[in-house]
């Protein structure tokens, strides 16, 4: 896709801080959208959803020293060593080169899974970054395709943050397969089996430890960048979904490695931003303020792994968006500033939140194998 012209970070900064406090109808559709009945409805079973789950997300392991790998810097340090890699990212995201072919490790099936999974079959392979905890470094991998008659095209599917199983990914990924089109489930660092003993799923991922955050990324991104490359060998079409934050990292993939479709589906950009102004994010907020950390040093500090900043990059074609319009977890401005990033490929708005995308999750993988079968050449 032709890059568009991208904003300085200055002028990035300035115009999306002060402004973009969330308002009565937070600024992201019309008043009328706001209060009509699937808007509040939307809005009304996340609310419920969030308190029933404890989904405002707090991580309790905080670091004495929050390093960026092995270095003890300040943000102006950060800056002066790695603003470099906004011009060419690939000299920052790993690629772990050596460490492909992977060995894939089969992993047997309950019985109940198989009924309900038939064409799946589960994996685990080491990781290529090992780190501190012992259960994050074996990664799980669940590959539904037919054995027998595999499709020409897979894609590598990332899910959102603090996700305690992967059920519903699992059933769209299902779905997907029984349309022509194959999955390969990732498991996000830090998440179900990947999570540490003692911590919730993703507590570790996201936090108010800025440069372990950005660690975090680099991790996953490395071994999508893996995982591409091991399917590279089995498929003639390769592509990504990334919900929630996994459209985080999958975008940055993109401006990296050639992928043949690129699926954010309510995920957006200005990832500093989200965290001040997300609805499961208020207690990293606070934690921030407490430290006297501004919102725009949070946003420049990520901006390497925004794609506000770095979508110009962006290597995929063709794309498409899936926009939740009455989100509170990453809110639709967010999620434009994606779409336009991007250069505004194509899209579909959503008339729900983040969590009530579930109930849309039909039309969603319906609408990514149409448009899959659509655009193959």
């Amino acid at each position: 896709m032709r890059p568009i012209d991208s904003l300085s970070l200055t002028q990035l900064l300035a115009s999306t801080t002060a402004s973009q406090a969330p308002k009565a109808a937070p600024g992201d559709v019309s008043i009328a959208d706001y209060h009509s009945p699937k808007g509040l409805l939307s809005r009304g079973f996340d609310a419920a959803f969030m308190k029933a789950m404890n989904l405002v997300k707090e991580c309790h392991l905080k670091r004495d020293q929050d390093t960026f790998q092995g270095d003890l810097l300040s943000f102006d340090e950060y800056h002066s060593m790695y603003d470099k890699y906004m011009d060419d990212p690939a000299g920052l995201f790993p690629d772990y080169e050596t460490h492909s072919p992977l060995r894939m490790d089969p992993i047997p099936l309950k019985p109940r899974i198989s009924r309900k999974h038939p064409h799946r079959r589960d994996f685990s392979f080491q990781s290529p970054k090992l780190t501190e905890f012992e259960q994050n470094n074996t990664v799980p991998f669940k590959w539904f395709s037919q054995a027998d008659n595999r499709s020409d095209t897979i894609l590598l599917f990332a899910p959102g943050w603090g996700r305690i199983s992967q059920s519903f990914e699992e059933d769209w990924s299902t779905q997907l397969q029984s349309m022509g089109v194959d999955v390969g489930l990732m498991t996000v660092p830090y998440h179900q089996e990947r999570a540490p003993e003692g911590t919730r799923s993703g507590e570790y991922w996201i936090s108010s430890n800025l440069f372990w955050t950005i660690e975090n990324f680099l991790h996953f991104i490395g071994e999508i960048r893996v995982m591409i490359r091991q399917m590279r060998q089995h498929y003639k079409y390769v592509g990504l979904v990334g919900m929630s934050s996994g459209g985080f990292q999958t975008g940055c993939v993109t401006n990296v490695e050639d992928v043949d479709f690129y699926f954010p589906i309510v995920s957006g950009a200005l990832l500093g931003s989200t965290v001040w102004h997300g609805s499961i994010t208020t207690k990293i907020k606070e934690e921030l303020e407490e430290r006297g950390i501004r919102e725009e040093e949070v946003l420049k500090l990520w901006s390497v792994t925004d794609q506000a900043f770095m979508g110009h990059h962006c290597r995929a074609t063709p794309i498409k968006q899936y926009i939740s319009l009455h989100d509170r977890v990453i809110p639709p401005r967010f999620q434009y500033s994606l779409w336009e990033a991007l250069g505004k490929p194509e899209k579909l708005e959503l008339p729900c939140a983040h969590y009530s995308s579930y109930f849309f999750g039909k039309r969603i993988v319906r609408d990514m194998a149409a448009f899959v079968t659509s655009k193959k050449q």
